[in-house]
């Protein structure tokens, strides 16, 4: 936020994404993602976690945990930041 006014952007044309995704990392730290759809197919989303474990999709022995970061709690903090800052709104990416 503090570089709007340094770059001359007006609060009402900054909107913020909202990534409808989930990502980790594997043991070697290979990055792993699933978009929403694949992630509820392979566990039940209730909206009150961020944080899921699931089988790693290229070693099934193996569970990483994975970020969603948009339980009901976290979605509320980004409306918050868009709300408290004056910013346009908000989207989903």
């Amino acid at each position: 936020m503090l570089y709007i006014p340094t770059h001359g952007v007006p609060k009402s044309k900054i909107f913020c994404g909202v990534g409808f995704y989930a990502k980790g990392e594997d043991q070697d730290n290979t990055a792993i993602s699933y978009d929403y759809r694949e992630l509820v197919n392979i566990i039940t989303v209730d909206n009150t976690e961020d944080i899921f474990y699931v089988p790693n999709p290229t070693n099934a022995s193996e569970t990483v945990a994975i970020e969603f970061n948009n339980s009901e709690q976290s979605l509320q903090s980004k409306v918050n930041i868009v709300r408290n800052n004056g910013l346009g709104g908000m989207m989903c990416l």
